[in-house]
């Protein structure tokens, strides 16, 4: 049987139920502030223990929820710098810098390249082919785009919205191409 102690199967670092329940009194700014001081305590720990995969997974989905990106996409970053054939850090990483990114623009060399990595371990991520493809198609470069677009689109649900729209775009590609 397993320790309490064993640090496979201790029980993560975090509020307890008296931490929960001691919030549900305090004002926003009291709760906000109580958060707050607990991401920073983890953030501490991290700095004492920079090989924690899963506090860094808790520090990015942390810095996510209290709507701080960039320490989010880096929490994650480190949490994939230590586990480089995990898809999840990157897949996370990827969700917190393409919704941070303006929608006007092209998005940063820096998140295609997380885009790139996660789509080299899980060839069929939604998130990698929609992006990539998105990329491909405005830089001119119909071939990549319609290769990863019709990846996507064989994974799509039959009849959905998403998938008809998907198939509009590419047939738009298609045509150009031709």
């Amino acid at each position: 049987s397993a320790k309490a102690d064993d640090p496979a199967t201790a029980r993560a670092p975090g509020p307890d139920q008296g931490d929960i329940a001691a919030t549900a009194d305090m004002s926003q700014e009291d709760r906000a502030a109580f958060i707050r001081s607990m991401v920073q305590r983890l953030s501490d720990r991290l700095a004492d223990n920079p090989e924690d995969f899963d506090g860094w997974m808790r520090l990015g989905h942390a810095h996510d929820v209290l709507g701080d990106t960039a320490k989010s996409a880096e929490a994650y970053g480190r949490a994939a710098a230590l586990r480089g054939d995990d898809p999840a850090p990157l897949n996370a990483q990827a969700r917190v810098l393409v919704a941070d990114a303006a929608a006007d623009q092209p998005l940063p060399e820096s998140t295609l390249a997380v885009l790139r990595r996660l789509e080299k371990l899980q060839p069929d991520n939604a998130r990698a082919l929609w992006f990539l493809g998105l990329t491909d198609a405005v830089a001119g470069r119909r071939a990549a785009a319609i290769t990863r677009w019709r990846r996507l689109h064989a994974q799509m649900p039959e009849g959905s919205a998403e998938r008809d729209s998907l198939r509009a775009a590419l047939e738009q590609l298609e045509t150009a191409a031709q």
